[in-house]
């Protein structure tokens, strides 16, 4: 019940976060550092919202889940995401670049899901 509310509570700080800095700052003046939070703020706020569906949906359906799995996949959709808008703000989103970078968070994904963990036995 903990995690379900500190996703939920890391969601409303950065979602917070997000407005305050999309309401009160103009994108065409604005300094690295305010682009480069509003995007950290995005991808945390992203996690968070996610990380929060799945934990509900898996304490409904009372399943035991390995929940590193869950949250790297939904790390990398919100990477996705925020790397795709970061791409728009930067104006170089295209077709060609929205699927190579799909496809790199996809064989990501493969990579992280495919690899082996070891137990280091002292």
């Amino acid at each position: 019940m903990s995690l379900i509310f500190s996703f939920l509570a890391l969601f409303l700080v950065f979602g917070g976060i997000i407005t305050v800095i999309f309401f009160n700052t103009n994108p065409y003046t604005s300094g690295f550092l305010t682009q480069f939070s509003f995007f950290l703020s995005l991808l945390l706020a992203i996690f968070s919202l996610l990380s929060f569906i799945i934990t509900i949906i898996m304490q409904i359906k009372k399943k035991h889940f390995s929940k590193l799995k869950y949250y790297r996949r939904s790390l990398f959709i919100s990477i996705a995401v925020t790397g795709m808008v970061v791409f728009s703000s930067l104006k170089v989103l295209n077709l060609m670049s929205t699927i190579a970078f799909l496809l790199a968070m996809i064989l990501l994904e493969f990579f992280f899901a495919s690899r082996r963990v070891e137990n280091i036995k002292r």
